[in-house]
């Protein structure tokens, strides 16, 4: 994971203005969080948010006036690919656990981990399978079953090198 993350770091540095992301999540508040929503994060998701609790870069579309005016941060944060900080997740993984519990019941071996909306205000999710290692990124299609939601990335690595390497602009489908 260190790879996506120096990725990130440069990336960060190059687009400055265009950047937008948070401070690391502390020990503590990830802990406190895999305590409220009861699992674990993965490692390369412990690391991303030990170095970013969420952001994003904003859109190239947005002019550098725009960028800069701290009225339009939310605007801009909503017409962007972001990162979900942690206290943003709980509600979204709330909802699909609820979701799910409709759709397989409670005996279940999957879990989906909200921790990205698209500027189309959909929800990118990471498939957790307790029976295999298959930590796939799939973008969530609202009010169909999860076996429906399509295939993104094999994993989050190589979901957030895709990420970096487009500045963002990811497509989501």
């Amino acid at each position: 994971m260190k790879g996506p993350l120096k990725k990130l770091n440069s990336a960060i540095l190059k687009l400055k203005s265009r950047a937008f992301f948070n401070l690391p999540a502390s020990k503590k508040e990830i802990a406190n969080f895999e305590k409220n929503i009861n699992f674990s994060l993965t490692n390369d998701l412990r690391e991303f948010y030990s170095s970013y609790n969420g952001g994003f870069f904003a859109d190239s579309l947005w002019n550098i006036t725009d960028i800069q005016d701290k009225e339009k941060y939310n605007l801009i944060k909503w017409n962007s690919n972001h990162f979900l900080k942690l206290t943003e997740i709980i509600e979204h993984f709330e909802n699909i656990e609820t979701l799910l519990e409709i759709e397989m019941g409670e005996n279940r071996n999957i879990k989906y981990f909200p921790f990205l909306q698209t500027k189309d205000q959909e929800l990118f999710v990471i498939r957790f399978s307790l029976n295999d290692n298959n930590n796939s990124v799939h973008k969530l299609v609202r009010q169909t079953p999860s076996h429906y939601w399509n295939l993104i990335n094999d994993n989050f690595e190589h979901f957030l090198n895709n990420y970096v390497e487009k500045f963002g602009n990811i497509l989501p489908y």
